[in-house]
């Protein structure tokens, strides 16, 4: 069953990670982040995937590089410029490797994989129309919630 709908009001200047939808019963998974990078420079880098989400990172600062591949001998790793959107489909190994030195802002988004979307102009194509309200007569309504969680830069765990 899906959530309500709501507001999760941020600070975007924060640092760390601020989640900001994670209520198990929605579509969605959502988190804003502002902070270093801890593998600006590495070495060897660990991939992984997911089987069950699709994932999106929006980036809004920054630059690097996005490994990705079906496998270990297939992986290979593409320059990124923010502004930028990344998609991994699921069942595809990836990591982000951000090598630019200042706080890197980004959107990350799960969503359930195997769900094929209509394009935006198939979807609102079909919405539902027929309700005409006067703005000035709508009562005003409080539906914030808090940040889901927050990790400060100082909880992530920075590779040694």
């Amino acid at each position: 069953m899906t959530s309500s709908e709501f507001i999760v009001e941020f600070d975007d200047n924060t640092t760390g990670r601020q989640v900001l939808i994670d209520t198990g019963d929605d579509s969605l998974f959502l988190w804003y982040n502002n902070d270093l990078s801890w593998d600006t420079n590495p070495t060897k880098v660990a991939m992984h995937k997911h089987a069950e989400v699709d994932e999106a990172i929006i980036m809004f600062t920054g630059e690097g590089f996005f490994l990705h591949g079906e496998d270990q001998s297939t992986v290979v790793k593409t320059r990124w410029k923010a502004p930028c959107l990344i998609w991994m489909p699921s069942d595809r190994y990836h990591r982000i490797v951000v090598t630019s030195k200042e706080l890197s802002k980004s959107i990350l988004l799960y969503t359930p994989s195997k769900t094929p979307l209509d394009t935006f102009k198939e979807i609102i194509g079909r919405a539902t129309s027929g309700v005409e309200v006067v703005f000035s007569d709508i009562p005003e309504e409080t539906i914030s919630k808090d940040v889901f969680d927050h990790v400060p830069s100082t909880m992530i765990a920075r590779a040694s």
